[in-house]
């Protein structure tokens, strides 16, 4: 069963901060399990943790006052500002695995100044929560309101997800202010350890949440992220791609695309922005590529075994598909004070969730592991 059976503390903390998940996909346990079935290359070296300035005592947009307020690009957090990276290595799991793209580290651009704060939308999930920096032409709360998150290169908001900040050492400084805060708790860190990704991966939390592709990619890799459940690997099948054997892909370059639920009910795949294209040769068989683009979402888990027929594994997209129903739509004005409370909840709130459990399923039914359960919702 993989790191998860060998450490039961992991999968525990994970069903209890995220909801036990019966174990029965495709009859076979080993097949799904809350560790990513993705395969790992390298670990990069990640160096020392940064500390952070002085000014930085808080990241509850809540809190946030003039004394938070900094430049960030002559700080000691440099190094944490990403971008894209220009060449991608062919990953010859693509196929099975998908692909995603990988960032860079380099400099915030200078005169970079504003707050440090967590995004953490209350009806999402919170291991979409992630610190970004909040560009604001002075120090009062109001400048910070009325601000705007700092974007990358391809329209993106600058972060670093919650995940990946209790997970890696150089974000420790920022893991330990988090703590402090409250959004931390300990089930938190041993749930975002035990999920087993790699950096860059693709949080899909709600609909019309935007993320960025190649052109070039036949099958894309996200991790779909219902509240209160734990992250499903998907494979994103590309409309604009086909396997035309010795030739090229049709198109080179860089865009953005979400997931969508269309007016019929069905899940679509949407084109939010196209940053770069280039035909490389013509292809009836395929559709370019183009702003508002929306074709019929196409999608499958991923799985652990590579042995998994290509019927079998297509048979299974009622998974994927269930998963997406629960997630909710990307707010277009979203509230930043409003973020997700890690609150545990009294005797009476939990009477009122009249929880209860069937005898076949996973759930610890002990009255302590009844309102770890309920944590999250």
């Amino acid at each position: 069963m993989g790191l998860l059976k060998r450490f039961s503390s992991c999968r525990l903390a994970l069903q209890l901060l995220y909801g036990a998940q019966r174990r029965t996909f495709m009859d076979h346990p080993s097949d799904f399990t809350y560790k990513s079935p993705v395969l790992f290359g390298k670990i990069r070296n990640e160096g020392w943790s940064k500390s952070l300035p002085p000014a930085v005592t808080t990241l509850d947009p809540t809190r946030i006052n003039h004394s938070n307020y900094f430049e960030i690009s002559n700080s000691t957090l440099r190094a944490f500002y990403r971008r894209i990276e220009t060449a991608q290595i062919a990953d010859p799991h693509g196929r099975q695995f998908g692909d995603q793209l990988s960032t860079s580290n380099t400099n915030f651009p200078e005169g970079t100044r504003g707050f440090l704060y967590l995004y953490s939308p209350p009806n999402q999930s919170p291991l979409g929560g992630a610190v970004r920096f909040r560009l604001a032409e002075n120090s009062d709360a109001r400048s910070f309101v009325q601000g705007r998150d700092l974007l990358m290169a391809h329209d993106l908001p600058w972060q670093i997800p919650i995940w990946e900040i209790l997970t890696r050492r150089l974000y420790q400084s920022l893991a330990a202010v988090l703590e402090a805060d409250g959004f931390a708790p300990r089930e938190m860190k041993l749930a975002s350890k035990s999920i087993h990704v790699i950096r860059d991966s693709v949080f899909v939390t709600a609909l019309g949440q935007p993320w960025a592709v190649d052109w070039g990619w036949e099958f894309i890799r996200i991790y779909v992220v219902p509240r209160a459940r734990h992250p499903m690997a998907v494979l994103v099948k590309a409309p604009w791609h086909d396997r035309p054997g010795q030739f090229p892909n049709p198109y080179r370059g860089r865009g953005l695309v979400s997931i969508i639920r269309q007016p019929d009910g069905e899940f679509g795949l949407r084109v939010d922005k196209v940053l770069r294209i280039q035909q490389q040769f013509a292809n009836h068989k395929t559709i370019a590529p183009s702003e508002g683009l929306v074709t019929p979402l196409r999608t499958r888990p991923i799985l652990k075994s590579t042995k998994t027929s290509e019927k079998d594994m297509n048979a299974l997209d009622h998974y994927v598909t269930g998963y997406l129903a629960r997630i909710p739509w990307l707010s277009r004005n979203p509230n930043i004070l409003d973020v997700y409370r890690h609150l545990p909840l009294s005797k009476s709130a939990l009477d009122n969730l009249g929880w209860h459990a069937s005898p076949s399923s996973q759930y610890d039914t002990t009255p302590k592991n009844r309102a770890a359960h309920a944590y999250l919702h």
